[in-house]
């Protein structure tokens, strides 16, 4: 697998004085200037570091920015670019005007970049601090509780983010974070422009930038002043009222519910509802009462035509079919096993399809038959790729398999453009597997699909028992409905696999069977006695947890045992118990540094989790030093190796890398110690204790306890109150997500058959 070349664009420093407005439109903010370059040489650096300069006296320079003055002075970066009626022109990428700035840009932009109590040291001293740091007359001896280190890395966020100092004055006061402001003025070019942007429609900070939700846009707006009628904001309430049904893994909602939800949530009356449905924004059948956001919509029917692509392409046959049966023989020899038929079954579709999907439930033998396929397809084949939609879930193939597996996202090659292997750069591989395909939302699976190439054979692997995923849209049972591509379904679970109390557990609850029937208070239930059963009353879980984990860490490492509960508050909820096994675990000893984010002690040395994918994230070496930018994503686990309290700095490595967090991204951190079921899905671990009781009322149900069971490989142990866990067991409830993929998937096979 190679990477595109990436091509070199020149940047150029310019000093320029604008004389003529050639253009310009405020709804656009796009602008033709003609300007006096200031410099009699321009300087000049490329991406690689080559420097060159050019000549010239007048410049035309094109680009989004703020309307500019005429006569007045700005600072710019751009790069040269030709057009075809106007000839050589520099395109803007950045512009602003260093005019004096005010005590008060000062101040703010300071306060983003220090604690509270340096800045209040700092002000003592320098009440235009910025002013001092340029010119050099900051003496940072002078400030109490200041040495060179922080005036150092003070000097350098003060350097580096100067041209951002107006737009963090302005915003700042609104509420926006550092980083969000850092990633304005850079999407707009100048922190002019980004400050008319917000102005204009803040809820343009929802609908285009990364990391504001609503609430958060709706809160900047209304300080503001902005019309709280205005169409702008209950465009925008409709769109996060559709949002909020996708958070819940649909695809689309009712108009009428969505009208409802949207006046709740903006707490007005919405009078004319037709003229927002005729949105671009928008897929909207009004004969059916849906509607959706019109880019989910069309991620499905792309997924919907990408399927049908791969499953159309040209096929050879790798084998004669009476090639497989001698294979399957001698690879049952080999192991001294016998497959099933259904089993069989796998090895002829792969052979023979391009498209499979392979679904079975905990002990009917889905990677003991993959892997027999595989050394069947390693007579032929070179080129498998084996994925999986989270890090954990990865590493579970990786192991099961004994093959190199990665995430989706490694899979593919992130960088800060997106992806590199696409449509137009596909992955050059013959076989691709992908495991947990449940978990995987539409997004993902749409830039997976797009990436491979005609001819390529695409297993999907999943368990349909499992616990439904929140994530966007529901690919596995819309796929297996749709009855458009083969599924091969392994039900048989094996006798050997009934010995284990693990395995004969999750087999009785996937089929809503109590797997114990005895009325005592601890039971050992299997033949090989790997899963232990404690009950109690609500009040006793959290103790009983605790002291379950205490005795298992005798004998497994913190990173070899995995607590599971239903919910986050409560407490038996992951919120409580992770400070009760933090202590366990990774006790104050005097020695380790500590930070509280969120009413939550973080503590040197602590298990924590990542829940937002972050494609951007700043990599560093075990050094702390900066390597480039590298995704850190949701359900990656890792230490904390540092914490730097006087810059409220966190230090967390996740193996292959460290990421540092900070005021910008401490919401995207969590104690690990204990996690959801929903967080368990694809992970794996020798050790898992399970807590359930009726706190977590409203969602005990059956595919709960399957899931969290069928994450222990060698010791589960539960501890529940026998309502709650009965009643879960016995609730078969399926959430039937709302999605189109289905339908465009039959539709489509319609379409082109008839076509």
């Amino acid at each position: 697998m190679t990477k595109n070349n990436t091509q070199s664009t020149t940047l150029l420093d310019l000093n320029l004085e604008p004389f003529y407005e050639r253009y310009y439109s405020e709804d656009t903010a796009y602008g033709v200037y003609v300007c006096y370059n200031l410099d009699t040489e321009v300087k000049s650096e490329d991406y690689f570091g080559f420097g060159s300069t050019t000549s010239f006296q007048e410049v035309t320079i094109v680009g989004n920015f703020p309307r500019l003055t005429i006569g007045k002075k700005y600072t710019a970066k751009g790069e040269i670019v030709f057009h075809k009626q106007y000839g050589e022109q520099v395109k803007i990428h950045s512009i602003f005007s260093p005019e004096s700035n005010t005590q008060t840009d000062e101040q703010e932009f300071i306060r983003f970049l220090v604690t509270d109590l340096q800045f209040k040291n700092i002000l003592k001293i320098y009440p235009m601090p910025v002013t001092a740091i340029m010119d050099g007359t900051f003496n940072y001896k002078k400030v109490k509780g200041f040495g060179q280190k922080n005036y150092t890395l003070l000097k350098t966020k003060v350097e580096s983010n100067y041209n951002n100092m107006k737009a963090m004055s302005v915003l700042g006061g609104y509420g926006l974070k550092f980083n969000i402001i850092k990633r304005l003025v850079k999407t707009y070019g100048s922190a002019d422009l980004a400050i008319q942007k917000v102005m204009d429609n803040p809820y343009l900070l929802y609908t285009e930038v990364d990391g504001i939700g609503f609430k958060k846009a709706d809160q900047i707006a209304q300080a503001i002043g902005f019309d709280f009628h205005s169409p702008k904001r209950i465009l925008a309430g409709i769109m996060y009222s559709i949002e909020l049904q996708e958070s819940k893994g649909n695809t689309y909602g009712l108009i009428s519910n969505i009208k409802q939800n949207a006046e709740d949530i903006l707490n007005l009356e919405i009078e004319n509802v037709d003229e927002f449905l005729d949105s671009l924004d928008f897929y909207v059948d009004k004969e059916n009462n849906i509607i959706a956001l019109k880019k989910t919509w069309q991620c499905e029917k792309d997924i919907a035509e990408e399927l049908h692509r791969l499953n159309g392409a040209e096929t050879t046959l790798l084998f004669p079919e009476e090639e497989i049966y001698k294979y399957i023989n001698e690879i049952q020899q080999e192991l001294g096993i016998e497959y099933t038929d259904e089993q069989k079954l796998l090895f002829h579709e792969v052979n023979r399809s391009n498209l499979i999907m392979l679904t079975g439930f905990a002990g009917v033998g889905k990677t003991f038959t993959l892997n027999g396929c595989l050394k069947m397809l390693d007579k032929k084949i070179k080129d498998v790729s084996l994925a999986a939609p989270t890090a954990k879930a990865a590493k579970v193939i990786e192991n099961s398999t004994g093959r190199k597996a990665s995430t989706i996202h490694r899979l593919l090659y992130w960088s800060p453009d997106g992806f590199i292997y696409n449509k137009e750069n596909q992955l050059d591989a013959e076989i691709v597997i992908i495991d947990e395909i449940s978990m995987c939302d539409i997004w993902l699976f749409r830039s997976l699909i797009k990436a491979i190439p005609d001819g390529c054979k695409l297993i999907l692997v999943g368990d349909p028992a499992q616990l439904e995923s929140v994530a966007t849209g529901n690919v596995l049972h819309d796929i297996i409905n749709s009855k458009c591509f083969p599924v091969i379904k392994l039900q048989t679970v094996f006798r050997q696999a009934l010995k284990s109390g693990i395995l004969s557990s999750a087999t009785d609850v996937r089929q809503g069977i109590k797997p114990y029937d005895s009325k005592s208070e601890s039971l050992e239930l299997g033949a090989t006695k790997d899963c232990r059963l404690w009950f109690g009353e609500k009040t006793d879980t959290a103790k009983r947890i605790a002291m379950i984990y205490k005795s298992c860490l005798k004998k497994w490492s913190v990173d070899n045992i995995m607590t599971i509960v239903p919910m986050h508050k409560g407490q038996s909820g992951v919120n409580e118990l992770n400070s009760i096994l933090q202590a366990i675990a990774n006790p104050q000893d005097g020695t380790k540094n500590e930070l509280i984010l969120n009413s939550r002690m973080f503590r040197e040395g602590d298990r924590v989790g990542h829940t937002k994918n972050d494609y951007l994230a700043n990599w560093l070496d075990k050094n702390y030093e900066y390597v480039g930018i590298d995704g850190v994503f949701n359900g990656d686990t890792g230490i904390i190796r540092e914490i730097n309290t006087s810059e409220r700095l966190i230090y967390v490595d996740y193996g292959d890398k460290i990421i540092e967090y900070n005021s910008g991204n401490f919401d995207q951190l969590q104690l690990s110690y204990v996690i959801t079921c929903h967080r368990s899905q694809g992970s794996q671990s020798p050790v898992v204790i399970m807590g359930i009781d009726i706190s977590a009322y409203m969602n005990l149900k059956r595919s709960l306890v399957y899931t969290s069971i069928t994450r222990a490989s060698q010791q589960l142990f539960i501890v529940a109150e026998r309502k709650a866990l009965s009643m879960a067991i016995h609730n078969n409830a399926l959430v039937l997500k709302k999605t189109f993929l289905c339908d465009l998937l039959i539709n489509y096979k319609k379409d082109f058959t008839t076509a």
